[in-house]
Order: C-alpha cells, then structure tokens, then sequence
C-alpha cells in the first residue's frame, strides 16, 4: 500500500467538511484541492513534505493530496521545530507547507506556489543524492516532548487506514454523523478524528476555537455535531465550569483519551451522558500506534469506570514482565500490542526514513497496566518510576493518590524523592499526602507538595512533565514541608 485516498467512501456530492466561515466543501470539492496538491508535489519521485499545520482546511487539503499522491508527509505543529535550520538540516525536506498562513519563508527554501491562504515552499538546493522516504512511509507525527530536532514517529499507509477503520468499527461512525475538530489536526488523536469520519463517510466541523469556550459549543450546536472528542483536562475543565455542561440535544458520542480521566470524572461524564440520551467512551492510545489502541463505551463504561476497554480493531494485547514473557491476567505488567496500526519506527533524520518496519507489528507501550475479566487497565508509564529511600513507586499512582484534594503532577528530584507541583495551597493536600507516606513507609521529605498557580500542559492537553520539574526546581519556602 504505497497511497492512500481518504475520500474514495461516498459519492462525490456528498458533503464531508464544514468551517466555521460558512463554507461547504463535497468530497468533490475536497478532491479537488487533493489534486491541486498532487500537481504541485508531482507524480514521480516519492519526497518528504515538511507541513506546519493547524485547524483549517488548508492543512487537510495538504495532507489528502500528500498521502493520495503517494509522498511522506511530515505534519507538525505552528509552533513546533519545523522552521529552523537544525531540523530543516536533519530531514532535508523536499517541501515545506506553510497552511497556518502567516507567510513564513524557511531558510534554503522559495515560494512556489499558493492553495488558498498557504503557501508551498521548495529547497532551493536540491540534493540529488537523498534516499526518497521508504515506500510505504506516509506520515510523520512528532513524539510528545521533542524539542530541537524532533523525533519523529513513522506511520504507513496502512496504519492510517487500519486505525481509521477499526475506529469507525469501535464507535459505530457512519454517513449521519458529524464530528469536529476539537483537537488539533496535528496530534494524533486529533487527526484520528478526522481519518475516521472521511474513511466512515461522515461529516467533519473545522473549528479552529478552542474545545472549552462558548463559541466553540455555539457551533457544536449550530452544525448538529454528533460526537465529540477531548482530553482529560478539557473534560475536568467542563466540568469546573460555573455554568454546568449540557450535551447538545443531536450529542450522541463523546470520548475521552489522551490521558489518564480520573474515575470520579468518567462517571460523572457517563452518567451525564446517558441522561441526555448518548454514550461516554473512554479510549487509550499512543501516537506509535498511529492513534487509538482500545475503547471502552456504554453500560460497561460506569460498570468498571477504571477500565479502557479491549483493543479495537484486529489489534491484540498482552502483559508481559521485564524479560518480555507473557503475564498472567490480574497481574501488571507492560502493555505489548501487536497489529497493523504499530508505526515503522522512529525516525531522527532522512537517513531513517528509508527503512521499512524496525518493529514488526509489534510495540512494548512503555505503559504499566493488566487484563481482568477480558478488559484493559492502565496504571501508569514503565519509566515513571522512582525510589525514594530504596522504595519503589509509580510517580502516577502517587499522583492518582493526591488528586482527590486537586489538581496536581508529580515529579522526582533526581535523587529518588518525589515533588508534587499542586494548584493551591499545600495544606489541602497533606491528607492524602500523609496517607501515601504512611502507605509506603516513607519519612516526610520524601514527598514535597510545591504550590504553582497552573499545572503546565503541553499543545494536546496532556501534563508537560519537563515544564513541571522546571517549575518545582526551586521549591524555596513555599513547599511543604521546608527543606
């Protein structure tokens, strides 16, 4: 499978995209911009394409006429590490897209055309010996927390396709319904959203406002949108509105994924849910695997609230120990999944994007967690690990443990003892702080609560770890208890 053509399903007068402009796009007119794509990409070589890309149909635009054409598309965000000189050096892009719109010219690159509001950029010094991306390389996702250079995961067309598909199983996604893109096109949830409603036939929103502002909701409610997709944070967001959240009567689905949602707040959601006539699911998922690994939805979703469901698709789960062999159920263990949605690789530079598969199908998650009952549970990541005073813990057990008193992200020192960034003033959590060191036997300064006015969080709403130890590095005299 060396392309893909994500707008074959459904006729072509069809509507499949709306924008919050007023225009309409059929899949004819989307076709269209594809080939318009395809002509200025070109129809021979096989190149990289470098897109900074946002919420608007520029980027879709791109990206469809990208994979339909056949070439390497790497989609990154406006703000991401696209533009400079040390990225642009390692990949050695053929093109560089500029969808957001602001013109900007990369370094070694002249404009040579425009689609819309964006402007096609390519190298002004070609390098005639550069190996074209492996055939079946069709999109490049930068991995969470790339800075400089930025590592990029590699997914083939059949990945894309796969994932598409087994979510449209998953969800129960078909021609009458109508998502929105709540998340942005450039992470891989995000752009899940959009593969799955184009592959299932139906219709997708571009909104480029934000998931927890009114406007977004006015045009949730103005289009008929019928599911919606967050992160945890936009969800404990909703919910800590002043005014409470309403689903919109045409609401049929709303999911959740991206991270860990506390129990307390899926079943709040589902129950929610379910009084207004829809369905919560909770999803687990990684960019390795292209996007969603599991679902979780219905009735079983308050019956066990913890769990993400089993695997969606044709892919398969197993709990093996450090050694690599197969846990019993019950037991933790990391989660392995193997199917046709697990990326190629990683790639650091055009040198890898040669290769074909490094993984076989096969990706060790690097997530903890066990099977009951035929279903998932995820308790933390494998290398979120410390040992305080010789004591083995999960930061995000830990962290699971204080949230009841409020929002909070944990962090170690690098010595072993755990700091705990907590929004708020540190004696609403000694509680639960007390409780966790009693439960592990450890002695006070073991765990530090070091108040901050905002857990930092990353473009796709997950905690920013690394902003987090940035901001708790100096615990000065407003931890507890002083050092």
């Amino acid at each position: 499978m060396h392309q893909l053509n994500l707008l074959d399903g459904g006729s072509p007068d069809d509507e499949c995209l709306r924008d919050t402009g007023g225009h309409s796009y059929t899949r004819a007119d989307l076709d269209s911009l594809s080939t318009q794509v395809r002509a200025f990409l070109g129809d021979g070589r096989k190149s990289l394409v470098f897109c900074r890309g946002t919420r608007n149909v520029e980027t879709l635009a791109w990206l469809l006429g990208a994979l339909a054409g056949g070439h390497a598309m790497a989609l990154l965000p406006p703000d991401g590490p696209t533009g400079d000189e040390e990225s642009l050096s390692a990949y050695r892009p053929e093109y560089v897209v500029d969808a957001v719109g602001d013109g900007r010219c990369p370094p070694g690159y002249r404009a040579i055309g425009r689609l819309m509001a964006s402007t096609l950029f390519s190298r002004t010094a070609p390098a005639e010996d550069d190996r074209p991306p492996h055939p079946e390389t069709a999109l490049l996702l930068a991995t969470s927390g790339s800075l400089a250079t930025p590592k990029m995961v590699r997914l083939s067309y059949r990945n894309l396709y796969s994932n598409a598909t087994a979510i449209v199983e998953a969800l129960s996604l078909g021609p009458g319904d109508r998502g929105i893109t709540s998340l942005p096109i450039t992470y891989s949830y995000g752009l899940s959203v959009v593969t799955s409603h184009l592959v299932a036939g139906a219709g997708l929103v571009v909104c480029a406002a934000s998931p927890t502002s009114r406007y977004f909701w006015s045009q949730v409610r103005h289009h008929g949108v019928t599911d919606f997709a967050g992160v945890p944070v936009t969800y404990e967001i909703l919910r800590s509105g002043r005014k409470p959240f309403t689903p919109p009567p045409t609401m049929r689905l709303m999911t959740s994924a991206g991270g860990r949602l506390e129990r307390g707040h899926v079943e709040y959601f589902a129950q929610l849910a379910a009084r207004h006539g829809a369905e919560f699911a909770v999803m687990y998922g990684q960019t390795e695997a292209t996007a969603r690994i599991s679902c979780h939805r219905g009735a079983g979703v308050l019956a066990r609230p913890d769990s993400v469901g089993t695997p969606v698709g044709t892919g398969s789960i197993s709990i093996q120990d450090e050694s690599g062999a197969p846990l019993p159920e019950g037991q933790v263990g990391e989660i392995v999944l193997s199917g046709p949605s697990v990326m190629l690789g990683y790639a650091r530079s055009r040198m890898d994007l040669a290769d074909g598969s490094r993984t076989g199908g096969v990706l060790p998650t690097g997530d903890l967690g066990h099977v009951r009952d035929g279903l998932l549970y995820v308790s933390g990541r494998l290398r979120r690990i410390a040992k305080p005073f010789g004591v083995r813990v999960s930061l995000d057990e830990v962290e699971s443990l204080l949230r009841p008193s409020g929002s909070v992200a944990v962090v170690e020192d690098g010595r072993g003892n755990l700091l705990a960034a907590v929004e708020g003033a540190p004696a609403a959590f000694e509680e639960h702080r007390s409780r966790v060191l009693r439960t592990l036997r450890l002695p006070p300064e073991a765990l530090v609560l070091c108040p901050v006015d905002r857990i930092p969080v990353t473009g796709s709403g997950k905690v920013d770890y690394a902003a987090v130890a940035a901001q708790v590095a100096a615990r000065g005299e407003s931890a507890w208890p002083r050092p």
